[in-house]
């Protein structure tokens, strides 16, 4: 007998028509995966949080580019603009 969470898809894995894992694996998993190479990361309700001073943390915030105010997620620690043709327009 299916379990609820294998009729409505798997939100963990991501798998959509349903998972044939344990959904406790499916956590152990989806975590192993997010892992943070500078700092124990930990889940607090379900949101992941690196420790603070964590010099890696910038990698999962979501930032508004300066010129446009589209969100982004930045390629490196001082990105502030969306893409080249943003970062040319602001800095002129």
């Amino acid at each position: 007998m299916p379990t609820m969470m294998q009729k409505a898809g798997c939100a963990q894995c991501g798998t959509a028509r349903g998972c044939q894992k344990d959904p406790a694996a499916c956590v152990k998993e989806a975590r192993k995966a997010t892992r943070c190479h500078s700092c124990e990361v930990l889940y607090i309700n379900g949101k992941r949080c690196h420790e603070i001073g964590c010099p890696d943390a910038w990698k999962d915030a979501t930032r508004l580019c300066k010129w446009c105010g589209q969100p982004f997620k930045p390629e490196t620690k001082a990105q502030t603009c969306c893409d080249d043709d943003c970062a040319e327009s602001y800095r002129l």
